[in-house]
């Protein structure tokens, strides 16, 4: 997400004759902060999302558009996974313990390259203290070629759940 978002920020910023200095002098970041955002190192807050729509010039619905969650279900959900077991002061040992899991197997989820079961996944959130919901932050799926959240899947059914 992060470095897509940098990219799209570069490019916007250089086809206005921005230099750094100039866009952090307009949005009161620092031109450090500016580095960080285009170099993919650092997520943008709402507020800065703002600001930048602001100095950009830009609809604030595009600079959205620019930090959608990354598409794979697989490195979003270690992202998490590993943002709440270090959040709990857990090591992936520990972790893995409390869930009856291989110490492998939560390097594996945390990198990405394992999808979670979901017994797997309610057997981690439980093992390390979260609810599965914050496992699942920010994880969307393509249906009907439209990219849908969970909360805009409860919305559209009435907040009904699935029948089958």
């Amino acid at each position: 997400m992060a470095g897509q978002f940098g990219k799209n920020l570069y490019r916007c910023r250089k086809g206005r004759g921005l230099t750094r200095t100039t866009l952090a002098g307009q949005t009161k970041l620092t031109v450090a902060a500016i580095g960080r955002l285009e170099r993919g190192e650092q997520r943008p807050s709402v507020g800065v999302l703002v600001r930048l729509a602001g100095a950009l010039e830009m609809p604030l619905r595009t600079m959205r558009v620019w930090t959608a969650p990354p598409a794979d279900v697989g490195a979003q959900f270690g992202e998490n996974l590993r943002r709440c077991r270090k959040d709990g002061g857990l090591s992936q040992e520990e972790a893995a313990f409390r869930a009856g899991l291989a110490r492998t197997e939560i390097s594996l989820l945390e990198r990405g390259q394992r999808v979670p079961r979901v017994d797997t996944a309610a057997k981690l959130a439980e093992a390390i203290g979260v609810s599965a919901a914050e496992l699942l932050e920010g994880i969307e799926w393509t249906i009907d070629g439209r990219r849908q959240s969970e909360k805009s899947r409860r919305r559209a059914r009435g907040g009904q759940a699935d029948r089958g």
